[in-house]
């Protein structure tokens, strides 16, 4: 019972998924797939039967004979040059793993001294590292490089120890005006933007002085009938009474000032009144900002 259950955890955990994985791989008809699972189940199922036969010579297992059959030392050989095939080819696909694992390392650091250049690089994938063809591809956006630069690009591969490798350059010619194109729609906005604030300070200096004029205006509001009125109560040689609004601005602020025009009777008295008059006046006003009149 014991070595079934052994029997059963080796062929569930290290046979029949590289099989699963064989199968999928025909049905889908991708050989890629197929052949690596079928060689992982080979592997496996090469060294489960070496491992067997050494377990069994340990614990001196009695051996089973028949007439006619071929020779323990022949199967022993067989086992032994299947083994060393399988080990070598797995030993040499290491070999080739661990160098395309290097050469992708490598060409991941030159990608990264391209961008710490400066340069921009667009489209990256996986697709632009080939180690089978030993090539990178770098597509950039913007200025075309010289000569000179793929020269230190190239030089800087021999650095990272990719010799033999072929560097291919994706460049398109209009890039360059592309960004001079963006260069001058920023210049342009720039302008604009200015153009934008000036109007809008000189329609917020505006808008300021209308709002000085209307307090103003609110300010010099004049009562005229109420003024007449009580003139005429208290200045019997008073006849008229009119006044205007002058306002005076001295490109630093605006100003008001308030003209009476008054008309009197003639005599003695009259002149009396018209002087008591301009002292009541500015004083019923609250203001010195006044120029009274006699006409």
């Amino acid at each position: 019972d014991m070595t079934n259950a052994i029997a059963g955890v080796a062929i569930a955990t290290a046979l029949m998924p590289p099989l699963c994985t064989a199968g999928f791989g025909l049905a889908v008809g991708n050989f890629h797939y197929f052949g690596g699972a079928i060689f992982l189940f080979i592997i496996n199922s090469t060294f489960i039967a070496l491992a067997t036969y050494v377990i069994v010579k340990s614990l001196r297992f009695p051996l089973s004979k028949n007439e006619g059959s071929t020779s323990q030392k022949t199967y022993i050989k067989m086992a032994l040059l299947l083994g060393t095939l399988v080990l070598m080819y797995s030993i040499y696909t290491f070999y080739k793993l661990v160098q395309e694992k290097d050469f992708t390392q490598r060409a991941e650091t030159f990608f990264k001294y391209v961008k710490d250049e400066g340069y921009s690089v667009i489209d990256k994938d996986a697709s632009d590292i080939n180690y089978q063809d030993r090539t990178i591809n770098v597509t950039l956006f913007g200025k075309n490089l010289s000569e000179q630069e793929l020269d230190v690009w190239q030089r800087k591969l021999n650095e990272l120890g990719l010799q033999n490798t072929t560097l291919h350059v994706e460049q398109n010619q209009e890039d360059s005006k592309m960004i001079q194109d963006i260069n001058e729609l920023k210049h342009s906005y720039s302008e604009q933007i200015k153009l934008i604030n000036a109007k809008d300070e000189a329609i917020a200096d505006k808008t300021e002085t209308i709002h000085q004029l209307q307090e103003l205006l609110k300010k010099t509001t004049f009562p005229l009938e109420q003024i007449s009125n009580e003139a005429k109560v208290n200045y019997s040689e008073l006849q008229a009474l009119s006044f205007a609004k002058k306002i005076k601005y001295d490109y630093k602020k605006l100003d008001t000032l308030t003209i009476i025009s008054t008309q009197w009777k003639s005599g003695k008295k009259a002149n009396e009144q018209f002087d008591l008059f301009q002292k009541w006046l500015k004083t019923r006003l609250e203001t010195n900002k006044i120029q009274i009149i006699r006409e």
